[in-house]
């Protein structure tokens, strides 16, 4: 799948998510839900969108736990820092939950990426290029 058609299927399922998460948070916490809500997803994806970018980049790097450590930084650094700010700052957004709408936000979007990722990688058997270490007794 093309880059730029794996960011337009992410973008689609934030919208999903805040879709769904509208009414709950309008009927939860009123205008303050709502607004609460959109950050949410915004922030998700912004997170998403950013640990794709660097997948890209890296994309040339041969150690594979390197290249997902690097996509990880951004992907559940912006998120995480977002909620240390908005919380150690105080206000609407925590009074109306924006915990409870950004972390299920956070999980659909990663299972999305996930398996968009995943279906992305050729099926078949792995060629080996080198013998296991220690297998010849």
């Amino acid at each position: 799948m093309r880059p730029a058609a794996k960011k337009l299927l992410l973008v689609a399922v934030a919208l999903a998510c805040l879709v769904v998460g509208l009414p709950i948070a309008y009927w939860s916490s009123g205008s303050d839900g709502v607004v609460a809500a959109v950050f949410a997803s915004l922030v998700c994806l912004l997170a998403v969108m950013a640990a794709e970018t660097s997948s890209t980049l890296f994309a040339g790097l041969a150690d594979v736990t390197l290249r997902t450590g690097l996509a990880m930084l951004p992907r559940m650094g912006i998120p995480l820092g977002f909620l240390i700010v908005v919380y150690s700052r105080g206000g609407p957004l925590v009074e109306a939950g924006i915990v409870f709408y950004l972390l299920p936000f956070y999980l659909v979007v990663l299972t999305a990426e996930t398996l968009l990722t995943v279906s992305s990688f050729p099926s078949g058997p792995v060629p080996r290029n080198r013998q296991q270490r220690g297998s010849d007794g």
